[in-house]
């Protein structure tokens, strides 16, 4: 991992609101298979941040080619020398409708930290 990856990554991972999304799953009963434990359920904050972290890695190896890793509502990118780590909730009807809810909305950290 380099310096700039380090930074990038750290700082989306400290700026994103996991429990939110957890509050998120949990009403909605969105549950992953789990490799422990029972085989469905809600996953905790851990793992949340295990499979955005996961994520955020694949995306950075692809570099700047658009690829888009996703896995259980989670979307990660890079883009404009930063990465991109979003939850999504979407939901599309029989009857036309569709609605997309991005939460949190996108958090993009640069890859180079801020100088205090």
């Amino acid at each position: 991992m380099n310096q700039d990856h380090h930074h990038t990554v750290h700082g989306i991972m400290e700026a994103f609101d996991f429990n939110r999304v957890h509050e998120v799953m949990t009403a909605l009963d969105w549950q992953w298979g789990m490799a422990t434990g029972p085989q469905l359920a809600v996953p905790s904050v851990s793992d949340l941040k295990a499979k955005a972290l996961e994520l955020l890695n694949q995306a950075w190896q692809e570099g700047d080619s658009g690829t888009v890793e996703c896995s259980g509502g989670f979307q990660a990118w890079r883009q404009d020398n930063g990465m991109v780590l979003q939850f999504v909730v979407d939901e599309a009807g029989s009857t036309g409708g569709h609605e997309t809810i991005r939460f949190p909305a996108s958090i993009t950290a640069s890859k180079k930290p801020a100088k205090h």
